[in-house]
């Protein structure tokens, strides 16, 4: 779950974006709260994370480091043998 918080500040500042705007286009009333999420000492709930993906011109799955911009998903596996049948599978699967 690190992942999502340094997701959203490096989509906020891909975006140019700063933390008072971010802020304000969720609803918080200062920047310190973007900072709390961006450092990860707050736990977002899944509508929250919904939010700031719309915000954030991104998709929520992204933000989680669960698929690439590119829409494919990212491995979950280290085990090599496990990898290489996923990948089978994802372009073969029959």
């Amino acid at each position: 779950m690190d992942k999502l918080y340094e997701n959203i500040k490096n989509r906020r500042i891909a975006l140019g974006m700063t933390q008072e705007e971010l802020a304000k286009k969720m609803g918080y009333t200062n920047r310190s709260s973007i900072a709390k999420v961006e450092n990860g000492a707050v736990d977002l709930s899944q509508s929250k994370i919904i939010q700031f993906a719309k915000v954030l011109e991104t998709t929520p799955g992204e933000l989680m480091g669960e698929v690439l911009p590119d829409g494919q998903p990212t491995e979950y596996y280290d085990n090599e043998i496990v990898q290489a049948v996923t990948d089978r599978l994802r372009t073969n699967p029959e």
